[in-house]
């Protein structure tokens, strides 16, 4: 999703980007900060034939309130 200034817009090649990084059959998780767009973005994965697909649900802001550690390099 993409933010424009009438509101969130889908990636319209978001799949296709997908597909040039991993393998329907490939195990991974989608995650964001509160997890609406990452519950949508797996759904369209999922509707797309991705298999391995798992929804980080409540986003990254569950994780830190459920007291696990976020680190980016």
């Amino acid at each position: 999703m993409f933010k424009e200034e009438t509101g969130m817009v889908k990636n319209a090649t978001f799949i296709e980007d997908v597909s040039k990084h991993l393998k329907k059959d490939e195990k991974f998780i989608v995650a964001c900060q509160s997890g609406r767009r990452s519950l949508m973005a797996s759904n369209s994965l999922i509707a797309e034939g991705f298999t391995g697909v798992k929804d980080m649900g409540g986003g990254f802001t569950a994780w830190v309130e459920c007291g696990q550690k976020a680190v980016l390099d």
